[in-house]
């Protein structure tokens, strides 16, 4: 499949220097290694997450600071016309959303009690997995590849590219050389792993100018990776929504927007016209 390059080139406009960029991708690669080898385990983290039960994780604190932070850092160098291309009205997308279900359903299920599917709530773990996902592929799919295709203007079209996808699977294999490090797996499978991932995340991106649906194949690898081994027992009503709810937004979500507007517009529409009644029926009343 050919990638759309006339779909993904409009939200790609930043404002950024090559000395501005590799600060901004130090200073991430700095707060990843803070994270991992000292803020994860780090007392005042334990003492959190132990008084809540499990119910807050360490991932989910990090993630509460983490986003807004970098977020802010790098948009500072987005132009006022880009889009947010968080969903399109994309039937392929909605389909590869529902194959990656129903891929995950079948991987995981047989390691669980057949009565546990489907009942037991998911828990912090989902809304971990989730904020991971949605934190990683905003700054490394929307941010990072697209700041690097804008950054290597002196190439073809063709090779800003490709060397943009190499370069951001690059700095996501050397964000997860940490973890990796941290807990022994060292290896030449898992960097090969994370680099295929990433290569596929930001062909996905390119191709489908949807940011929900790389966040989402995301959070899919991730619920596999950490679910497989029983983390938890069971699936949670919860993911189905999501499932549910991914599937519309990925198929109908700029039309359901638009639906959305024209509601809310009327709504006020009538609620100014009722005030107007009202005021000229106190106005007839008699003193």
């Amino acid at each position: 499949m050919p990638l759309k390059l006339r779909d993904y080139y409009p939200n790609t406009l930043f404002q950024i220097s090559w000395p501005a960029f590799i600060g901004l991708l130090l200073l991430l690669l700095a707060e990843t290694g803070f994270y991992v080898w000292y803020l994860h385990d780090a007392p005042p983290m334990a003492r959190i997450v132990s008084a809540s039960d499990g119910n807050i994780t360490a991932g989910m604190i990090r993630n509460l600071y983490v986003i807004p932070v970098f977020y802010f850092l790098f948009s500072r160098y987005r132009t006022s016309r880009v889009k947010w291309p968080w969903f399109r009205n994309n039937l392929e997308s909605a389909i590869i959303i529902l194959i990656l279900s129903v891929f995950a359903f079948f991987v995981v299920s047989p390691f669980y009690e057949k009565t546990d599917l489907l009942l037991v709530p998911g828990g912090p773990d989902y809304i971990d997995l989730f904020l991971s996902a949605v934190y990683e592929e905003v700054l490394f799919r929307y941010f990072i590849l697209g700041m690097f295709f804008i950054l290597l203007r002196g190439h073809s079209v063709l090779w800003r590219l490709w060397l943009s996808v190499f370069g951001t699977t690059l700095v996501f294999v050397a964000a997860h050389f940490f973890s990796t490090y941290q807990n022994g797996a060292i290896n030449l499978f898992n960097y090969v792993g994370l680099a295929l991932f990433s290569i596929g995340t930001c062909w996905i991106y390119i191709k489908y100018s949807n940011l929900l649906l790389v966040v989402y194949v995301h959070f899919i690898g991730n619920f596999i990776l950490n679910f497989l081994p029983l983390k938890t027992p069971g699936y949670s009503a919860g993911f189905l929504f999501l499932i549910f709810t991914l599937v519309l937004l990925a198929g109908q979500g700029n039309r359901i927007k638009r639906h959305l507007r024209s509601f809310l517009k009327k709504s006020q529409q009538t609620v100014a016209n009722q005030r107007v009644r009202m005021s000229n029926w106190q106005r007839k009343m008699p003193v």
